[in-house]
């Protein structure tokens, strides 16, 4: 059900969100999944751009 909720309302702050429904969204599994889907989808592009810098410094010599 929380879940349902947090998408019901997108537009609305966490802290607004975690208010309405008296809990910390923290302690979810939405929360959680979603943290790490984002470090997931950081990291890769932390790679990526290190590949980039890689091959420009490389490429330059």
């Amino acid at each position: 059900m929380t879940t349902i909720m947090v998408y019901k309302f997108a537009t609305l702050s966490r802290e607004e969100i975690e208010a309405m429904l008296g809990l910390k969204l923290e302690e979810t599994r939405v929360y959680r999944e979603a943290k790490q889907e984002g470090r997931g989808e950081g990291r890769q592009e932390g790679r990526e751009e290190g590949r980039k810098r890689r091959d420009r410094l490389f490429s330059d010599n």
